[in-house]
């Protein structure tokens, strides 16, 4: 009989701290996309902290059908770059507006493409490759 005591007084414990945290934690901020061209602007703010100068970086669009066109950026990174750190800090970046980033590595390249979907479609698509050192 005690352990049961013990096991609901801990229960209540732990119900009761984690609603205090729920309630003192700050909710997510949720942003609305007012346009493409904060994607853009994300996206760039991401290069700029992972010290990628706008040399690498070329962009053209890409013409989908008679109404829509898609911005791709190619970007040359040494071997070392980590790509998946990229994703993850562009992910997070993107998040608060309700975008996604969907990633596939190419190998033995290990190349990455990122597209930044926004409402099931596709807004933007960031390829990071490597020249090998062969």
């Amino acid at each position: 009989m005690r352990k049961r005591g013990m096991i609901v007084l801990l229960l209540l414990i732990s119900c009761t701290l984690s609603i205090y945290l729920l309630y003192i934690s700050d909710p997510t901020p949720v942003y609305h996309l007012e346009s493409p061209r904060q994607i853009d602007s994300l996206i760039t703010e991401s290069f700029r902290e992972f010290d990628i100068p706008n040399g690498q970086v070329r962009t053209q669009n890409i013409r989908i059908d008679s109404t829509f066109t898609r911005k791709r950026f190619t970007v040359e990174v040494p071997p070392t770059f980590s790509k998946t750190s990229f994703h993850y800090r562009l992910h997070q970046r993107l998040w608060p507006y309700s975008a996604e980033t969907i990633g596939r590595v190419e190998f033995p390249d290990k190349d990455l493409h990122l597209h930044v979907q926004y409402n099931q479609t596709i807004l933007r698509t960031i390829y990071l490759y490597s020249e090998s050192s062969d």
